[in-house]
């Protein structure tokens, strides 16, 4: 009798520890939030600014040498910025309006913005923004935004 019950203690303390590992190795993993990565499907660095501490609007001038983009996202680096427009001027002449009532925190970037037509060219890269950046900070950190494009 005894070696039954030392057995069928052995078999249940065998099963805990068999079902705790299971359960430590087979956790739910969260899904990952979808991010671009500039070394992926051919995303090419069309340029950068430093953004100011005030509402503006500043300039990325892209060589159309680069070539016909697709598709193009914009990355913030320093501080958050508040985007309130962006136009894109094409080789051509003609531009592409699109409209960005959005926070871009710091590290964060917006989806990929798809260019309509077929010669997509870039020329420059306009932005209107206010970036949360200020003036007296200790670190003087300063504020990136990043354009990247897609053939």
């Amino acid at each position: 009798m005894l070696k039954i019950t030392f057995l069928l203690f052995c078999f249940v303390a065998l099963s805990f520890s068999s079902s705790v590992t299971f359960s430590q190795n087979h956790k739910k993993k969260s899904p990952k939030k979808h991010v671009l990565n500039p070394n992926q499907n051919k995303w090419l660095y069309l340029g950068q600014k430093v953004v100011s501490d005030r509402l503006d609007h500043d300039v990325i001038k892209v060589t159309a040498k680069k070539g016909n983009f697709k598709s193009i996202y914009i990355t913030v680096k320093g501080s958050s910025v508040d985007f309130h427009k962006v136009v894109v001027l094409f080789a051509n002449g003609s531009t592409q309006k699109i409209k960005m009532r959005k926070t871009i925190p710091s590290g964060g970037q917006t989806r990929a913005i798809d260019l309509n037509g077929k010669d997509r060219f870039i020329k420059e890269i306009r932005f209107w923004y206010d970036a949360n950046v200020f003036r007296k900070r200790k670190n003087k950190q300063k504020t990136f935004v990043r354009v990247w494009g897609k053939m």
